[in-house]
């Protein structure tokens, strides 16, 4: 960076603190401490290993059996087609 524009950044850093001299800064560690005292329901299945994995079975079964339209053989709209994911693969 140039040094104008670490100036310039300061400078606005400098404004939005005077703007707003009341805003303090918030300790999380509180919250924090109290969500880990927390025993969290979930409820995970066997092949999970408690949480350490994720079971897709189901919901690869739910997309397997879903009602699609009919496979298409071309598409001509190809301009429809943003060009970040066209070229992705």
């Amino acid at each position: 960076m140039s040094p104008l524009v670490v100036v310039a950044l300061a400078s606005q850093i400098r404004e939005y603190r005077r703007r707003h001299s009341t805003a303090r800064v918030v300790d999380v560690t509180e919250e924090y401490e109290d969500l880990l005292k927390e025993d969290p329901h979930v409820k995970f299945s066997g092949e999970e290993a408690f949480g350490r994995y994720l079971d897709m079975h189901e919901l690869y079964n739910e997309y397997i059996n879903s009602k699609f339209e009919e496979p298409m053989d071309s598409f001509s709209q190809t301009e429809l087609i943003p060009c970040n994911l066209k070229f992705t693969r």
